[in-house]
């Protein structure tokens, strides 16, 4: 039996076992080829988000989580995820059929409508502003593309979400053509090592029980500074995220489910 007619929302995609989300991602692949082959639009954008997606919609629960997507060229395994696959998804990109981006008006589950490359991470700024000021536990996900970085919005929101000490999630997509690749097995360690609960628990005890001397805190910082020498060693697309001081955790392979899952809980 086919698996994508059955998801409604993301409840449904939730409720799948481990082992029909391989076979889920191909329907999708097949459906977004069948109707794009007729209408247009963007495919390879699509294509190469299919288990990022999935694997976000098993981790977060929208519409109460915000997810805003760069440009939305990346949005329609989201629209089949959050109810809007069978006729309405025939007739996307078409007069009155589903919009080519996300849009706000169309579902609950579109938190942004997105138009110019590079404003998926201000406005995922914005929305974490209005959620810590409702004190709400909610979380927000920026899914941006490496063109994003080349933004000087995107430049100016990273700074502000540093030094405004949001809580927010920013997935980059690297489809490997401005980032520099990563140096082998050792950065793969350092992400498994960074997401541990061991290691991070280590770490806020060791940074509480420092930061109560003015010695302690320098050794913080220099602690700080070497962790970030040795990180860009090895995981040199973390340099630009480290220097604004937003943790980065990765490369992670956007096709691998199981990766997906395990770091986005974290």
């Amino acid at each position: 039996m086919a698996l994508l007619p059955l998801i409604k929302g993301p409840a449904d995609v939730r409720a799948l076992s481990a082992d029909q989300l391989p076979e889920l991602a191909q329907e999708i692949r097949t459906r977004i080829i069948e109707v794009t082959s007729c209408n247009g639009g963007h495919v390879g954008p699509n294509l190469g988000v299919v288990e990022l997606t999935i694997a976000l919609h098993r981790v977060f629960q929208t519409p109460q989580d915000k997810f805003v997507f760069d440009v939305a060229h990346q949005g329609y395994v989201h629209k089949l995820l959050t109810g809007r696959n069978q006729e309405a998804f025939d007739h996307i990109r078409q007069t009155g059929g589903l919009s080519g981006f996300l849009s706000r008006e169309e579902s609950p589950h579109d938190a942004f409508g997105a138009g110019h490359a590079g404003t998926a991470l201000s406005a995922a700024v914005g929305l974490a502003n209005a959620r810590d000021r409702l004190a709400e536990e909610t979380h927000v996900v920026a899914i941006i593309g490496d063109a994003a970085l080349t933004c000087g919005v995107t430049m100016e929101a990273l700074n502000n979400v540093a030094s405004a000490n949001k809580r927010l999630v920013v997935v980059l997509n690297d489809n490997e053509w401005s980032i520099d690749k990563n140096v082998g097995a050792v950065a793969e360690a350092l992400s498994r090592l960074i997401v541990s609960r061991p290691y991070n628990n280590s770490q806020k005890s060791l940074k509480n029980f420092l930061s109560r001397s003015r010695w302690g805190t320098k050794l913080l910082d220099f602690g700080r500074t070497f962790k970030r020498e040795v990180k860009d060693l090895f995981t040199r697309s973390s340099s630009l995220f480290e220097h604004y001081g937003v943790r980065y955790i990765g490369p992670i392979d956007g096709h691998d489910l199981n990766a997906l899952e395990r770091y986005l809980t974290f």
